[in-house]
């Protein structure tokens, strides 16, 4: 995977890394104000560096850009979402996912164990809540496939990106949210049981290709 955007070669925005932070500045931070952390709107991964596409010759400007907003938004108001739910799904997906933060942070042995430990039960506490608000299924990983499959559907097999032969604005929002997740379960689930790893590489592919 390249060095680019959310998580190789830094932490960049992962899930539960602000919580991780207030737990070691406060660590006797009662639970249920932890718990409400997650009531502020979740940030929007940062886009990676592309130039700006051409429009799709098959779709008319208006239509593309319509399409465009669509489907950014709906990767900041839905897909963005799925992330922590899934991400902390179980104790043991918990523990690895803080594990990573730990080692990448380089943080001392005890507190890191601290950091590890406490933050990995917290934020899978919060991701019950996460699962409850946004009203997902009883196992969150089939939310997590149907919206990648929704994704692979609307860009179609006419197009290698929604953006036409280059990746658009949508294009970026969608790759930004799942690259966080690069490294994890959730990640290898989701390229094994969705449709969506053909794009998912070519936008890999698009990006290391990009002038800088």
């Amino acid at each position: 995977m390249g060095e680019q955007g959310g998580r190789p070669g830094g932490l960049g925005p992962w899930p539960g890394l602000s919580l991780l932070l207030e737990i070691l500045l406060r660590p006797r931070l009662p639970i249920h104000t932890l718990l409400d952390l997650d009531s502020a709107p979740a940030p929007t991964p940062p886009r990676p560096r592309l130039r700006q596409p051409t429009r799709p010759a098959l779709c008319p400007p208006r239509l593309a850009h319509r399409e465009e907003m669509k489907w950014r938004q709906w990767a900041d108001d839905w897909l963005v979402h799925l992330i922590s739910p899934n991400v902390y799904r179980t104790p043991a997906e918990a523990l690895a996912s803080f594990d990573y933060i730990v080692r990448e942070g380089k943080f001392g042995a005890v507190e890191g164990a601290v950091a590890k430990y406490m933050g990995a039960a917290a934020m899978y506490l919060i991701s019950k809540r996460l699962k409850s608000r946004h009203h997902l299924q009883d196992d969150v990983r089939e939310d997590l496939y149907e919206a990648a499959n929704k994704w692979v559907a609307a860009v179609g097999k006419d197009r290698p990106f929604m953006g036409g032969q280059k990746p658009n604005l949508a294009d970026l929002a969608v790759y930004g949210v799942l690259r966080v997740m690069e490294g994890l379960e959730a990640f290898d689930d989701l390229m094994c049981h969705t449709h969506i790893k053909p794009w998912y590489l070519r936008m890999e592919k698009a990006i290391a290709e990009a002038p800088q």
